[in-house]
C-alpha cells in the first residue's frame, strides 16, 4: 500500500507465482483502480487459502473502493467472523453496511460499531460513522454523543463540550449515555484549560 505500483511490478513480475508476489501485484492493481484485475488475482488466493481474514478483508475493500458497496458486505462479513475482535474489520464492515443504501442493514451496523468502539475506542473515524447510523435512525441523543466522542478525540473541546451539551438534553438522564455526555463536557473543559495555559 506504501510503494507506487511501478515498483512493486518491477519487485514482483507476473513470472512470480508466490503468495507474496501475486499479494503484491493486487494491491498495486487496486491502487491503479483496475479493481476487476486485482479482484481476479485475488481470488487465486483465496481459492488456495478461503479463510484467510485479511485476504477476504481487502476482498471487502477493493469492492467498496471500487462502488460496489452490496458486494463488499459478505467478504466484510466473512473477515470478521474469523476475526470477531478486530475493530478496524468491524469499522469496515459497518461502513458498507451504512454505504450499500440497504436499510435493515443499518441495525448490524450499529452493532459492528458499538463493538469496534469498545475494542478501540481511540479510532474517531468509527464515532463518526456510529453518529451516521444514528443519525440514520433518527436517534439524535445518540448522535450528538458520537459527534462529541469524535471531536474530543480530534482535539476540539469547544466542539466536543458543545455537542455533549447538546447530547445530554436528548438522553435519558442517569443512563450510562448521560453519564458519558457529563464526562465529556468536564474533559473538554479540562482540554481546554491545558491550551489556555500552554
Amino acid at each position: 500500500f506504501l510503494e507506487h505500483p511501478l515498483k512493486v511490478y518491477k519487485a514482483y513480475p507476473e513470472s512470480d507465482t508466490s503468495l507474496p508476489a501475486r499479494y503484491a501485484r493486487t494491491v498495486a492493481l487496486h491502487l491503479e483502480a483496475k479493481s476487476d484485475k486485482a479482484l481476479a488475482l485475488l481470488e487465486t488466493l483465496l481459492k488456495e487459502h478461503p479463510r484467510d481474514p485479511f485476504f477476504l478483508e481487502l476482498k471487502g475493500q477493493i469492492l467498496f473502493e471500487a462502488g460496489r458497496l452490496p458486494e463488499a458486505i459478505a467478504p466484510y462479513t466473512q473477515a470478521v467472523a474469523l476475526r470477531p475482535n478486530d475493530a478496524l474489520f468491524r469499522t469496515a464492515l459497518a461502513a458498507a453496511q451504512i454505504e450499500s443504501g440497504q436499510g435493515d442493514m443499518l441495525r448490524p451496523a450499529l452493532a459492528n460499531l458499538k463493538h469496534s468502539v469498545r475494542i478501540e475506542p481511540g479510532n474517531s473515524y468509527s464515532w463518526r460513522l456510529l453518529a451516521t447510523a444514528y443519525g440514520r435512525t433518527g436517534d439524535k441523543g445518540m448522535t450528538m454523543l458520537a459527534l462529541a466522542e469524535e471531536a474530543l478525540l480530534q482535539f476540539k473541546p469547544d466542539e466536543a463540550g458543545a455537542r455533549a451539551k447538546h447530547a445530554e438534553t436528548l438522553i435519558k438522564k442517569g443512563s450510562p449515555a448521560w453519564i458519558r455526555a457529563k464526562d465529556i463536557q468536564r474533559e473538554a473543559e479540562r482540554l481546554e484549560r491545558e491550551i489556555k495555559n500552554r
